[in-house]
């Protein structure tokens, strides 16, 4: 199966997964923006007769001003056009889409719908903190109303996602300290006791590795995501129509 990823950022563990899927005997295109100037994972491409592994830049030929809000904008925009190209020649049968700003996503998304290929959202993480600095900083006027909507909403998403799932790792790893984010005193506490503990931060730190050998295993990873990726595909279950994975 032709696989296309698409990494806004070209992290690591994005790279890593899909490198992984051509190991598998898929041949996978792998997407980042090669102006956006964020550290990247090891991107080499790999040919051989068992597997397949392309990268591809994908960019404006201008580099991403990140610290400029409005501007960063109109790049983000202008960067669903060779983002769009680039899928088009990749021709892929299935594509993946992690980290990806919200123009380029939504072009990408809608170019999906068209051709009838299979769209997987890859949901990495939130950053809603991020927006609201943002916000506060270029509509000074606006920063109580701006700070307190988007505050209600990171603590609604906070104790409705990423904590709860980050707290039952923690837990059963037995690698750390699990403490409510939106509670300072319970932070504090918990970073003080380790603080002040070195035999227990090693011995959190052998259990946290051991439960990471176990379970984060890159081919165990390689697998479970073709899962995702291939299998509904091979199944038909897309039958021609756009649907959405919730991993």
């Amino acid at each position: 199966m032709r696989i296309l990823i698409h990494d806004y950022s070209g992290h690591p563990p994005q790279i890593r997964v899909s490198r992984e899927l051509s190991r598998f005997g898929h041949e996978v295109f792998y997407l980042y923006a090669e102006t956006n100037q964020t550290p990247n994972g090891n991107l080499t491409e790999e040919t051989s007769k068992k597997n397949i592994f392309h990268i591809v830049g994908v960019g404006t030929g201008t580099p991403l001003q990140k610290y400029n809000y409005f501007r960063r904008q109109l790049q983000e925009v202008a960067y669903s056009k060779p983002l769009i190209e680039a899928v088009k020649e990749a021709d892929p049968d299935v594509i993946v889409c992690s980290d990806t700003p919200l123009f380029p996503l939504n072009a990408l998304r809608s170019y999906c719908l068209s051709a009838h290929i299979p769209f997987v959202l890859w949901m990495m993480d939130v950053q809603i903190s991020s927006i609201r600095n943002l916000a506060c900083l270029h509509l000074p006027s606006l920063e109580s109303l701006v700070g307190s909507v988007v505050t209600k909403f990171e603590k609604y998403v906070a104790r409705k996602s990423d904590y709860r799932v980050l707290s039952r790792i923690v837990l059963e790893s037995g690698g750390g300290i699990v403490a409510d984010p939106l509670n300072v005193d319970a932070v504090l506490s918990a970073a003080e006791c380790l603080i002040n503990d070195p035999e227990t931060r090693r011995k959190m730190g052998r259990s946290a590795r051991r439960y990471a050998e176990r379970k984060f295993d890159i081919r165990r990873i390689g697998r479970e995501f073709e899962s995702i990726v291939v299998q509904p595909f091979a199944s038909g279950k897309f039958n021609g129509q756009q649907a959405d994975l919730q991993i």
